[in-house]
């Protein structure tokens, strides 16, 4: 990585924008603490081999459908929820 991310949450007055800054400098602390685990596709490609990402759609996939999964039993749950004064 270039350099450290810093987003100042303190002063990020917007729920949305203040979870999407939470979000984002996880996913960079993610990448930077597993660069060295990361193939690198572009020397990769430039040596002739062969470049697969199958694995790693199958995975997104397979987590996406449980997001969804659970969206709709969380959503089920709050329909089919008994409704008290």
């Amino acid at each position: 990585m270039c350099g450290r991310a810093q987003i100042n949450l303190e002063t990020t007055h917007i729920p949305s924008l203040k979870k999407l800054a939470h979000t984002l400098l996880e996913t960079i602390r993610y990448l930077e603490l597993n660069a060295d685990s990361m193939p690198d596709y572009g020397k990769r490609y430039h040596a002739g081999q062969r470049i697969s990402t199958g694995f790693v759609e199958s995975a997104v996939n397979e987590i996406v459908s449980k997001r969804m999964v659970k969206k709709q039993q969380n959503a089920m749950e709050s329909v089919h929820r008994p409704k008290f004064p």
